[in-house]
């Protein structure tokens, strides 16, 4: 699970505010753009949906880009859920909060995991970039 692990960190550090698709997420899932796809080609930013699929002890995190889509095992896990972190750190579980005024993509999103033998554990992943999308301030000449 390293490897699932690390793939959906990656994903989620490189999310980018887009306003032709919005992040959104609840505790099932979530979808936006990232500048790190898994599936689609490297070099520029790829719609991605991340989702918990399945029943408790035998669930999977799908990743779905462009179209492809990659089905995870997320073994002995008996519950799953995404978490979305304001700049002040203050859990949600869906982004955009339901009240409140709030960046366009959260400070941090996190799958909070509970195993079989009752371990918890918490995959987050900060994002590094710009939380809100560039306003367009000039226009190009169309000569």
């Amino acid at each position: 699970m390293s490897l699932t692990r690390d793939w959906l960190e990656g994903s989620l550090r490189a999310l980018v505010p887009a306003e032709r698709l919005p992040f959104k997420g609840d505790s099932l899932g979530l979808s936006g753009m990232t500048l790190n796809p898994l599936i689609a080609p490297q070099g520029g930013s790829a719609p991605i949906q991340w989702r918990v699929e399945g029943r408790p002890g035998n669930l999977s995190l799908v990743l779905e880009e462009h179209g492809q889509v990659l089905e995870m095992p997320l073994r002995d896990v008996e519950e799953a859920s995404f978490v979305y972190f304001d700049t002040d750190m203050q859990a949600h579980g869906q982004w955009p909060p339901a009240l409140g005024v709030q960046d366009a993509l959260p400070a941090a999103t996190a799958l909070h995991l509970r195993f079989a033998d009752g371990s918890q554990r918490l995959w987050a992943a900060p994002v590094v970039g710009i939380r809100n999308p560039v306003p367009e301030v000039f226009e190009f000449d169309q000569d």
